[in-house]
């Protein structure tokens, strides 16, 4: 999935320029607010940007070199589904959250 921004909204869609298993895991999805991101790689740095259904950015951080695990909170939000992406230099991943309560 991929997402783009025009002015003010987001087109969601299917991108494959990467697989999500080789470079980092997501768990536990769904979950209650707060996941956990495992990168593979934790030599690299990554940008995770996480975005509520209609489109606002809840969560932006950025992973530097030797970190190998993130946790991510977004449980003071109300239930639903997120878009989570995380990108590393020419590498894109997006995907659904699911935060149950």
């Amino acid at each position: 999935n991929y997402i783009t921004k025009s002015n003010s909204f987001f087109a969601v869609g299917e991108l494959d320029l990467g697989c999500q298993d080789s470079w980092f895991k997501i768990f536990p999805n769904p979950g209650s607010g707060k996941f956990n991101i495992h990168f593979t790689d934790p030599a690299g740095k990554y940008s995770v940007e996480i975005f509520n259904i209609l489109g606002k950015r809840v969560f932006s951080n950025d992973v530097l070199f030797g970190a190998a695990d993130m946790p991510v909170d977004i449980s003071n939000h109300a239930a639903g589904i997120f878009l989570l992406q995380i990108s590393s230099g020419k590498k894109i991943y997006s995907s659904k959250l699911v935060v149950e309560k």
